[in-house]
């Protein structure tokens, strides 16, 4: 099989993905991409990087910050999709699936770090 990192064992990591799948087909449902639609796609992705990214780093400093990085993107995500129901581009029981998915990651990106700061106190 193809090679695992540790950051693949990570439920957030996961999860992100699946975010990923999830926007890829409601974007190809909608007509060729506007601006919301592809900071919608780049927001999504900026999570799964940054995830990834923060995990690999050595230091609680630099993991949260990246992790914090995450979460703004969740928001991003989170923005994009209200504001595409909101120029009436989908119905709004159409986002909830991947509402409920970005309440899920940001949960778990806010855990990791207040885990982080217990263990090693807050960081900068």
């Amino acid at each position: 099989g193809s090679p695992r990192f540790p950051f693949m064992e990570l439920d957030m990591y996961r999860l992100s993905v699946e975010s990923v799948r999830w926007t890829h087909g409601l974007l190809q449902e909608l007509a060729p991409r506007r601006g919301v639609q592809r900071k919608l796609d780049a927001s999504t992705t900026g999570v799964v990087l940054n995830i990834a990214e923060g995990h690999g780093r050595s230091s609680v400093a630099d993991q949260n910050r990246f992790m914090k990085l995450a979460e703004e993107h969740v928001f991003q995500t989170l923005v994009s999709l209200d504001l595409m129901v909101a120029r009436g581009e989908m119905a709004a029981s159409r986002v909830v699936d991947g509402k409920a998915m970005q309440a899920r990651i940001i949960s778990m990106l806010h855990a990791w770090c207040l885990s982080n700061e217990n263990r090693n106190g807050p960081q900068e």
